[in-house]
């Protein structure tokens, strides 16, 4: 019975990871923060930096919006991950969770500049989609459906 008490003991001192994404924007004066979208979830108003913290591997997609006086959009794209070391994937996390007593931090810090979202004309739309293979079918004035590679192989 001891040795089973003593055995949970052990184990339930034992280290274990943690894991830390952190995106950090550039502080320019002259921006004023519009708000962010971290995964899945609305950061306003944004304070120029976010965290995640996790046991298992962090991964934070993050879009981050800011405008200037003149009504400019910026906008700033990240997605740090944090690092997955051999020691962290099983078998070998099994045998250095029980010899490190403490908490090790996996961490990855991104910072990222905000660049401007320059604004599209229906020119530049209808080419981009024409592009991928939309368009208009100009005898009948209806849009046509974007290429379908199988129903191709089909009529072969």
């Amino acid at each position: 019975m001891r040795w089973c008490l003593g055995g949970i003991c052990v184990l339930a001192a034992t280290g274990c990871v943690e894991h830390r994404a952190t995106v950090t924007t550039t502080n320019d004066s002259h921006l004023t923060p519009l708000g962010a979208y971290k995964t899945v979830h609305v950061v306003y108003p944004w304070p120029g930096r976010a965290t995640v913290r996790d046991p298992l591997a962090a991964d934070m997609p993050i879009t981050v919006l800011y405008w200037d006086a003149q009504g400019q959009l910026y906008r700033a794209d990240a997605r740090p991950r944090s690092p997955l070391a051999w020691w962290q994937r099983f078998p070998c996390d099994i045998a250095t969770d029980a010899l490190w007593p403490g908490t090790l931090v996996s961490q990855r810090a991104v910072t990222v500049s905000p660049q401007p979202i320059s604004p599209w004309t229906s020119d530049t739309l209808t080419a981009q989609a024409r592009a991928f293979g939309y368009g208009l079918d100009s005898d009948q004035g209806k849009e046509q459906a974007p290429p379908n590679p199988e129903a191709a192989k089909e009529g072969q």
